[in-house]
């Protein structure tokens, strides 16, 4: 759900550009992220770059593995997924 909701709200932009997708990781690795009806869903880092590799549709999560500083959500990304209800707080 989380994946798909971040895929269909950023990935046109974090495939197309390279600092878009770290920011992603950084938003991801060690963040909690709690959906509209509770759930809540997290990441290590390095399941935060499998994500990031898979909406990029290229390589693997070595290649986002600690590319930017976990646990800091760019607005840009706060505010899009706030757009269907994610909220985020630190680990």
């Amino acid at each position: 759900m989380f994946e798909l909701a971040v895929d269909r709200l950023v990935g046109d932009r974090i495939r197309a550009d390279g600092h878009a997708a770290v920011e992603l990781w950084s938003a991801i690795a060690n963040i909690e992220w709690t959906a509209p009806d509770g759930g809540t869903v997290s990441y290590s880092l390095r399941g935060a770059g499998e994500m990031v590799a898979w909406i990029r549709e290229e390589g693997n999560y070595l290649d986002w593995y600690c590319s930017g500083p976990s646990g800091h959500v760019a607005l840009w990304i706060e505010q899009a997924l706030a757009q269907e209800g994610w909220t985020w707080t630190s680990k």
